[in-house]
């Protein structure tokens, strides 16, 4: 389990990057080099907090809330509400 202190602490990181690139985007716009780089380094934050939580269970719905279903049983809800529409 990770330390609540640590991503605590990344999240502070991600809230100051997000802050410095709004402002780099304001001053230099979107596609400067200098907003770019900012960008790419809040993705890696980002991608850093999102491995910690996944590692470590803690998003809520991971296993708990989200249904389970697979591409087999969209298409078997498809035809069966295509069959209802088509009696009434």
């Amino acid at each position: 389990m990770v330390d609540n202190h640590v991503l605590e602490q990344l999240d502070e990181e991600i809230s100051l990057k997000r802050k410095e690139l709004v402002e780099m985007a304001r001053l230099k716009g979107f596609t400067s080099v200098e907003t770019i780089t900012i960008s790419q380094e809040l993705d890696s934050l980002l991608n850093d907090y999102q491995k910690l939580m996944v590692e470590n269970q803690t998003i809520p719905y991971m296993d708990n809330e989200l249904p389970k279903w697979t591409v087999s049983d969209s298409f078997f809800l498809s035809k069966s509400n295509e069959k209802e529409s088509a009696i009434v």
